[in-house]
């Protein structure tokens, strides 16, 4: 009954994962997307590179809350995959330990 469980549990968590994975890739993209724009309008901001198109400057502008947010967005969703595949891994090692345990009170 235990093992059971453990692969129900194991099941559930590896569909979650292979489900977040297409998930972290797009995310991924939309970080890297973000993350050059808010580094583009800092450089500007510090005068290190300093933007002359007005209008590529009020975009970067207009985008930079949005932004902000995507990149808080990933790092937290990039926190919970983490998590969800540490969650994985013990698993496999919880049923790895009871099949042991299993075969030991069998054989």
């Amino acid at each position: 009954m235990k093992t059971t469980a453990c692969f129900v549990l194991l099941s559930v968590l590896v569909f979650s994962v292979q489900a977040c994975n297409p998930l972290v890739n797009d995310g991924r993209k939309k970080y890297g997307d973000a993350k050059t724009k808010l580094d583009k309008l800092a450089k500007h901001e510090a005068g290190d590179d300093v933007i002359t198109d007005e209008e590529e400057l009020e975009t970067l502008k207009e985008g930079k809350t949005t932004s902000d947010e995507t990149v808080k967005e990933y790092k937290k969703l990039e926190k919970e995959l983490k998590d969800l595949k540490s969650a994985e891994l013990e698993t496999k090692n919880k049923i790895a330990a009871v099949t042991k345990q299993l075969a030991q009170l069998g054989g």
